[in-house]
């Protein structure tokens, strides 16, 4: 059987780079924890996306995907998207020249119904407000699901206690119907076409970014991290090459 090949497409980063920092701490690249689990995959991370809407994040993962070895090849593939990402993926799946080649669009901890965590007192929208429960109900309206192209999505939760303590003052604003969550994202915001499984890792966990620092915990999460790219790997190999 031949080797997937899969696109990786990174949610917002305020900053608009590829690196993901906290406060005034650099985190390394957003994809170096996740892409090096899958040794018989050929994934790659889609550089250059910028930051702003899922849209205009979206025309700049085109425009990069049209000149990636892989693209211009002409093998088909799967595209992945965390966070916004999943959007990203969705909103690509319309363009003709992608669509032909594509074989699965999966989400990671997407918020598609958006979330309340985007929402601010500014009258102006910023580019991370894109994902507000309003805008996104417009853009499901806007792009809607490509007939042919599967469609499935990966949940993340935790509970809160367990959260860092970043995702905990995230969700007591933004989550105060204490739903399911991972920190940004309800579980039924991340939920979109075919579940293939709900795993216990937060919102940076599910790219393999645990800022947990006990020996325990961090066992845990390198346990349920594993079982998450096995689920992922499984799905890819899933489809006939």
């Amino acid at each position: 059987m031949s080797r997937p090949a899969v696109l990786f497409l990174r949610g917002f980063v305020a900053s608009g780079t590829d690196r993901i920092r906290i406060g005034p701490f650099d985190r390394g690249l957003y994809y170096e924890r996740l892409l090096p689990g899958f040794d018989d995959v050929d994934i790659f991370p889609v550089l250059g996306l910028g930051r702003g809407s899922a849209e205009i994040m979206g025309e700049n993962a085109y425009q990069s995907i049209l000149k990636h070895p892989l693209f211009r090849c002409g093998r088909r593939f799967h595209l992945l998207g965390h966070s916004m990402g999943g959007m990203i993926a969705r909103y690509l799946a319309h363009k003709s020249d992608i669509a032909s080649r594509l074989i699965s669009v999966t989400s990671v901890g997407c918020p598609h119904l958006g979330t309340e965590a985007a929402v601010s007192n500014s009258k102006e929208v910023t580019h991370f407000e894109s994902v507000r429960p309003d805008l996104a109900l417009l853009f499901n309206k806007t792009w809607k699901d490509v007939g042919g192209v599967p469609y499935f999505s990966i949940l993340g939760s935790k509970k809160w206690s367990e959260l860092p303590i970043l995702f905990k003052l995230a969700d007591l604003r933004f989550n105060r119907k204490r739903l399911p969550a991972d920190g940004l994202v309800t579980v039924e915001s991340q939920r979109w076409g075919k579940e293939l499984g709900h795993f216990d890792l937060d919102h940076l966990e599910q790219i393999g970014l645990s800022m947990h620092w006990s020996r325990k915990r961090r066992l845990t999460f390198e346990k349920e991290f594993k079982t998450y790219q096995e689920c992922l790997r499984s799905h890819w190999y899933s489809f006939k090459a």
